[in-house]
């Protein structure tokens, strides 16, 4: 688990788009080092003229606290069962609510690579809901594909279509990225997976930020492929709109970008990347 160049990527993104505006405190799921060179991580953060180095030593390490502090954060927490970075010691399996008597809530809620480390979905999930305050943001970033091994779980975007209908969150975006072959995120879309065919092997990242938007318990998404059908329908449907493979969203949906678009963005950035290795 950690802060790699993608993560630094979309949380860079969604401040400068305004969406950490009087953002003060966040809480990171799992205690995150940063798992990106730091003098060029040092140097992005210069450009946004929100961090200035107190020395030259380019090795400096720099903390995930130090990120978030220079993004306008005041308040940082974090939560691991190693204990590292003064985390909160809390088996993420377990209701923290209930468990532990952990009720605060933060602006912030980030899940860079923790949770598919938990066995227990529905508790590791819930508890994000239940740090988050309303109109708050969550961002994860899990694997999607690949990865072989490295947790119990891989995430599908239908994880996240369904959890945000059930509990009403704004998709803000949905990202994709191939480790090892394009260091940047690109929008996702469905129609993107008809073309990209990778090798066995590929590990690709699923980044997702999201808005919670009322103040209410955290429900448990019912599959929205299935709901119409299920005899349990009156119990799950909820009043925002269900995801069903196929169907063509919003095009004002930031994720939403046209097929031709994106696989010409992303084979140009493969055959940059490859040619530069070649």
């Amino acid at each position: 688990m950690g802060i790699g160049i993608q993560e630094l990527q979309l949380m860079l993104t969604l401040w400068k788009d305004g969406h950490f505006q009087n953002c003060k405190s966040v809480i990171e799921i799992g205690s995150q080092g940063i798992h990106a060179n730091h003098s060029q991580v040092a140097a992005a953060l210069e450009r946004l003229g929100r961090f200035k180095r107190s020395d030259d030593n380019p090795k400096r390490i720099i903390t995930a606290e130090e990120i978030y502090k220079s993004l306008g954060f005041e308040k940082y927490r974090c939560i691991d069962a190693d204990g590292r970075l003064n985390s909160l010691v809390f088996d993420l399996n377990k209701d923290i609510l209930h468990t532990y008597g952990y009720s605060e809530q933060f602006d912030l809620v980030t899940n860079h690579g923790t949770t598919e480390h938990c066995f227990d979905q529905m508790h590791a999930f819930q508890n994000i809901h239940n740090l988050c305050m309303p109109g708050g943001m969550m961002i994860h970033g899990l694997p999607f594909q690949g990865n072989l091994n490295h947790g119990h779980y891989n995430y599908q975007p239908k994880f996240f279509y369904d959890l945000a209908a059930a509990n009403s969150y704004a998709l803000v975006g949905m990202y994709l990225n191939i480790h090892n072959t394009v260091g940047d995120i690109t929008p996702y879309s469905d129609e993107l997976m008809n073309f990209l065919h990778m090798p066995p092997g590929t590990n690709m990242g699923l980044y997702v930020a999201l808005k919670k938007t009322r103040d209410e318990e955290f429900r448990i998404p019912f599959d929205g492929m299935y709901l119409e059908s299920s005899l349990f329908k009156d119990e799950y449907k909820r009043d925002s709109k269900q995801f069903f493979p196929g169907a063509r969203r919003d095009t004002t949906d930031i994720t939403f970008m046209s097929s031709t678009k994106i696989v010409k963005f992303l084979l140009r950035r493969i055959t940059r990347k490859l040619s530069r290795r070649g």
